[in-house]
């Protein structure tokens, strides 16, 4: 079975984030939504700043890393923001 390593990437650094493995693009997708709209956040301060890649892929029964290059880039931050009405808060 293969899973995917992600990474975040803050243009405003110019670097990708330690990398992840998630079982899917959707639940890495979702991981990174929660953290956009974390209220008080760095991503939610500036979430057009960061955005959600797929760098590769790991074998779990081989322990085999295989990269993906360039990496792909699945959703940007900004893409993700919910907004919040009065009846939510």
């Amino acid at each position: 079975m293969k899973y995917g390593i992600y990474s975040i990437r803050d243009a405003a650094a110019g670097v990708f984030t330690a990398p992840t493995i998630d079982l899917t693009d959707e639940s890495a997708i979702r991981g990174f939504s929660q953290a956009v709209n974390n209220a008080g956040g760095m991503m939610n301060f500036c979430p057009s700043d960061f955005a959600l890649y797929r760098i590769g892929t790991l074998n779990v029964e081989t322990g085999i890393i295989d990269p993906v290059s360039p990496p792909a880039m699945l959703v940007a931050g900004d893409r993700l923001v919910k907004v919040v009405t009065e009846n939510e808060v």
